[in-house]
């Protein structure tokens, strides 16, 4: 068994702005966001007693995204209290640097091997539709989601179930 503890350093920022827009019950909540990931780890060797313990290089990758979308929401009030359907459009344009990890053999330092990771550049959408209903303080919100790639089917599905109270 080989043992090891790599040191390193992430950093992650984000900023965003965001508006509502507000006509009768309609709400219209648009918003754009920059995010950014950086990571730097250090170099280190495996400790172990087989000849197989691996030395790695140091290792340096970053990745952005611009985010745009907006959310359509319709309050209506009753009696109970207030329901709210909404549906959520977000676009998502993703790049980030070619990663190559060098690594060899802590024994025979003279044969580096390579793994090597592309650069990401990536468009993706997702679209959700929603609702909420906000009963006596307490505010439940059911959304479906779905997510893929810009130029390529919706395949991702996903179901969000949020219960929100004070205390």
């Amino acid at each position: 068994m080989a043992t090891g503890n790599r040191g390193g350093e992430s950093t992650f920022g984000s900023v965003g702005i965001t508006g509502q827009f507000n006509i009768g019950q309609a709400g219209l909540q648009p918003y754009a966001r920059y995010e950014t990931i950086r990571i730097d780890l250090d170099a280190y060797t495996e400790s172990s007693a087989s000849p197989l313990a691996l030395q790695y290089d140091a290792l340096k990758t970053h990745t952005c995204s611009w985010v745009l979308g907006t959310e359509a929401s319709y309050g209506m009030q009753f009696g109970w209290g207030r329901l709210t359907p909404s549906a959520r459009v977000e676009l998502r344009d993703r790049s980030g640097s070619t990663i190559a990890q060098g690594l060899w053999c802590a024994d025979r330092p003279g044969t580096v091997y390579l793994l090597n990771q592309s650069g990401v550049d990536a468009r993706s959408v997702m679209a959700t539709l929603g609702v909420e209903a906000a009963i006596r303080g307490v505010t439940f919100k059911l959304e479906y989601g779905t997510a893929g790639s810009a130029l390529r089917d919706l395949d991702g599905q996903s179901i969000q179930l949020q219960i929100r109270t004070g205390f």
